[in-house]
């Protein structure tokens, strides 16, 4: 359990019952929550994996090639109506 801690006039640090959303001193940490906060989230236990990540790259690559090549296609339609 997170714990706030607070200086004493000599530099000691000193237990302070205030919560810990209005604790304005150190707050402390167990170790378990302290491994629980910095360790890297596993993307795959979320399901995104290289080959999720992969799919979804190449889907949109491939849809912005194919507005380009549908606005390409359009400017030469245009153009041929203009001429005509």
């Amino acid at each position: 359990m997170a714990t706030c801690l607070t200086t004493d006039n000599d530099g000691d640090l000193v237990l302070d019952p205030s919560t810990i959303e209005t604790c304005l001193g150190f707050v402390a940490l167990e170790p378990a929550e302290y491994h629980a906060i910095i360790q890297p989230i596993d993307l795959a236990l979320l399901g995104i994996t290289p080959a999720e990540i992969l799919f979804v790259l190449t889907w949109g690559m491939g849809v912005v090639l194919m507005m380009w090549k549908l606005g390409y296609a359009l400017k030469w339609v245009l153009k041929i109506l203009k001429l005509i």
